[in-house]
C-alpha cells in the first residue's frame, strides 16, 4: 500500500514539473502567439507631418506629427511657438486602414478628444500612395486653420524627440516670404492701451491688435443706428459690437486665451465710419 502511495506521489510531481517547464517556456518566448510578433512591440505604419507658418508675423508658428501605430492606436502632436515659446500638446486617437470592394485603400481615425478639430475622418490614399489629411487644428481658445497633413509609411522621424528637436531649431524661423499687402489707412482707431489698437478701414475691413501688436486678428465691420459689429473672418460666429455711452464708444475683446481679463477699446468720433454706411 505505502509503495503505490509513493508511485502515485511520484507522479503526480513528474506531472507537476512538466507543467511548470511548459509554463516556463511559454513565459519566456515572446513570440508564442498566434502572429508570430511580439505582442508588446508597436511600430509606426503612418507618420503625418504638417506645418502652418502663415501667422508667423502676428507670433504663432505650428508644427504637427502624426504617428499611427500598429496596435491601432495613434498620437498627433501639435507644436505651438507664440512669441518665443513653444508649447506641446497631444491628441490621442484610434485608427485603421482597410481595402475597399473596389480596391482603394482608406485611412480612418476617431477620437473623443474635445480638444481635436475631429471627430471622425476617413481618407482614401492618393495615387502616390500618400494621404492627404486637411486637417483642422484650434488654437487661442476657438481660432482654426487646415494644413494638409500628409501621411507616409515611410516614417521621417524615428522619435517624437527627434522631431521636436527639429521644431525647437526651426520654429519661429521658417515662415512663408509673401509680399506685404499695401498698407491701409485706418479712417477710424480705437485705443485700447498699452499698444492696443483697432484699425477702421474704409473697406469694411478692420484689424485688431492686441499685446503691442504681437498678436493681430481680421474682422469685418458694419454700422447701423451707431452700434458697430464686428465679424471675425477666421471664425464667423464671432462677433462683437460697440456701446456708446456720453459720446464716447466702446468695444470690449475677451477670449479665451485673454484668461479672465478682457480689452477694452474706445473711441470719441466714429462719424467716418456712419459716414459710410
Amino acid at each position: 500500500m505505502k509503495k503505490k502511495l509513493l508511485a502515485c506521489l511520484a507522479g503526480v510531481c513528474a506531472l507537476c514539473s512538466a507543467a511548470t517547464l511548459l509554463t516556463s517556456c511559454s513565459d519566456n518566448n515572446p513570440s508564442s502567439d498566434s502572429s508570430g510578433k511580439n505582442p508588446s512591440e508597436t511600430t509606426i505604419e503612418w507618420q503625418f507631418n504638417g506645418a502652418y507658418h502663415e501667422l508667423i508675423n502676428n507670433g504663432f508658428d505650428f508644427y504637427f506629427l502624426g504617428n499611427m501605430m500598429s496596435d491601432g492606436s495613434g498620437v498627433i502632436y501639435h507644436a505651438q511657438w507664440f512669441n518665443n515659446n513653444i508649447t506641446y500638446t497631444e491628441i490621442e486617437l484610434e485608427w485603421e486602414s482597410a481595402t475597399d470592394r473596389d480596391g482603394l485603400v482608406t485611412f480612418t481615425a476617431s477620437t473623443d478628444n474635445t480638444s481635436a478639430g475631429f471627430n471622425e475622418v476617413t481618407l482614401y490614399a492618393e495615387s502616390d500612395g500618400t494621404f492627404n489629411w486637411e486637417y483642422k487644428f484650434l488654437f487661442a481658445g476657438g481660432y482654426s486653420r487646415t494644413i494638409d497633413f500628409i501621411g507616409t509609411e515611410e516614417p521621417e522621424y524615428d522619435t517624437v524627440d527627434a522631431w521636436k528637436a527639429f521644431v525647437n531649431e526651426n520654429a519661429g524661423t521658417s515662415g512663408t516670404d509673401t509680399p506685404d499687402d499695401p498698407e491701409k489707412e485706418a479712417i477710424v482707431t480705437f485705443d485700447g492701451g498699452e499698444g492696443n489698437s483697432i484699425e477702421f478701414y474704409a473697406d469694411g475691413t478692420a484689424l485688431l491688435s492686441a499685446y503691442n501688436g504681437a498678436m493681430n486678428f481680421d474682422y469685418t465691420w458694419t454700422i447701423e443706428g451707431g452700434v458697430i459689429t464686428m465679424t471675425s473672418v477666421s471664425n464667423p460666429s464671432e462677433k462683437i459690437t460697440s456701446t456708446t455711452v456720453d459720446g464716447v464708444t466702446t468695444i470690449v475683446y475677451t477670449a479665451s486665451f485673454l484668461g479672465d481679463k478682457s480689452i477694452t477699446f474706445t473711441c470719441n468720433d466714429i462719424s467716418a465710419l456712419e459716414s459710410l454706411k
